[in-house]
């Protein structure tokens, strides 16, 4: 996904990402199982707290739970 300017939130933009587009499309069709689902979600949490923490985006302003 970096080769997409102007994205700065994606799967590698802050840590290697072993999953190809064709994979990810997949999950839009049927979804992936329970364990890569929490994989996923864990995954999308960190690099949301490494994108607010190197935007200066202040920790109350983030609802990670």
């Amino acid at each position: 996904m970096r080769a997409f300017p102007g994205i700065e939130l994606a799967p590698d933009t802050f840590e290697a990402w072993p999953h190809d587009m064709r994979t990810m499309l997949g999950w839009a069709f049927e979804p992936a199982d329970d364990a890569t689902l929490l994989q996923l979600l864990h995954k999308g949490r960190r690099d949301a707290a490494t994108w607010a923490e190197a935007n200066k985006v202040p920790a109350k302003q983030l609802t990670l739970s």
